[in-house]
């Protein structure tokens, strides 16, 4: 049959209309949706705030710690009933850095869960925070805290001169509230070889500082470097006392008390490393090399024979090159070393005498 030309119009209005109308409705539902999900999202929001007001007291519960320098506690996670450990992790981080304590949750923080599941001994992990004022604590940070129970927050201001303060308080907190024999001090940019670190503390006693050891190092002037320690230009010819880089280091138990107290004779510098040197040097304690703690991944990358399985700690990693320094680390092949990309970076910055984190 012949359709009239009347007959399409008809049909293309027809068909338009209950186009525009699907369109329209669609539209109603999504925005009714969406309006409903934020308002479940605010309400879930609110609701660990709450809960966090409501725990006030518990949150704020009093203890004592031995050094001076050591922040008051903005939120503390819930801890086990038996807190006896073998290691204790605690992680350096900043309420910014969310795509690293994700990085380190999807990486070799499953190496913890996995060991506690395989042994008696247990181990533990936590990220330490800063936050200015115990009032102004970062609403997705709390809620981040709340939710992985793996973030200790404290009520000081955060930047990079606040870190020996951040490690004090770290330290001061497991000491207060854990038996463990050992405390590992890292940062949310390392890689972290669990397995390793469990073998090299095997033969460990629990009145040892382990770490890279660093000798004869001078204060730099070099004002483009975050961790450069200030001096006065007659004393650039000064060595910095042998300390351990804060990429990690492992404090025996039996030993961190004193080390806290003695953190109250020892005036606060910029450097967290070189302070906690200055600290365990007054103390006579030595530092126990381990070889296989590599400050920047550069290192790591451009000394073969010290590469997987005997690396404990690789420093300076973005969340990105993490997630591939592990995939290719934790690999059943045993392919293990550096990407190539990365391999051909470490070693241009290395003809090139520059280091750079990416």
């Amino acid at each position: 049959p012949i359709v009239s030309g009347m007959e399409l119009k008809r049909s293309y209005r027809l068909t338009l209309l209950t186009t525009t109308l699907v369109l329209f409705l669609s539209t109603c539902v999504l925005f009714f949706e969406y309006r409903d999900l934020r308002m479940r999202t605010a309400a879930y929001r609110a609701s660990l705030l709450s809960e966090h007001k409501n725990q006030i007291s518990e949150v704020y519960r009093p203890y004592t710690p031995i050094s001076q320098y050591s922040a008051d506690i903005v939120f503390k996670p819930r801890l086990q009933n038996s807190p006896d450990y073998r290691l204790v992790v605690v992680s350096l981080s900043a309420g910014a850095y969310y795509k690293r304590r994700s990085a380190v949750r999807s990486t070799w923080y499953k190496q913890i869960n996995s060991w506690n599941l395989r042994h008696k001994t247990k181990l533990m992990h936590y990220f330490v925070c800063f936050t200015p004022q115990r009032t102004a604590v970062n609403d997705d940070l709390l809620i981040e805290a709340q939710q992985y129970q793996d973030i200790i927050i404290f009520a000081e201001r955060d930047n990079y001169s606040s870190l020996p303060v951040q490690t004090i308080s770290a330290l001061d907190f497991v000491h207060s509230y854990f038996r463990t024999d050992f405390v590992l001090k890292t940062d949310d940019d390392s890689l972290v070889n669990v397995d390793g670190v469990m073998r090299k503390l095997e033969n460990s006693e629990r009145d040892m500082f382990i770490g890279r050891n660093y000798e004869h190092r001078t204060p730099s002037s070099d004002g483009q470097k975050a961790w450069v320690r200030k001096y006065h230009p007659d004393q650039e010819k000064l060595e910095f006392p042998a300390f351990a880089p804060g990429a990690g280091y492992i404090i025996g138990s039996s030993i961190l008390p004193n080390i806290l107290q003695q953190t109250n004779l020892v005036e606060l510098t910029d450097a967290e490393d070189v302070y906690m040197g200055e600290v365990v040097g007054q103390l006579d304690i030595n530092i126990t090399p381990a070889p296989g703690i590599f400050p920047v991944w550069q290192d790591f990358c451009n000394r073969a024979a010290l590469r997987s399985p005997h690396w404990l700690i690789i420093h300076w990693l973005d969340p990105e090159r993490m997630v591939r320094f592990w995939e290719r680390l934790s690999s059943p092949s045993g392919q293990g070393g550096c990407h190539k990309k990365d391999l051909a970076r470490a070693q241009r910055q290395a003809k090139q005498g520059t280091l750079s984190r990416n």
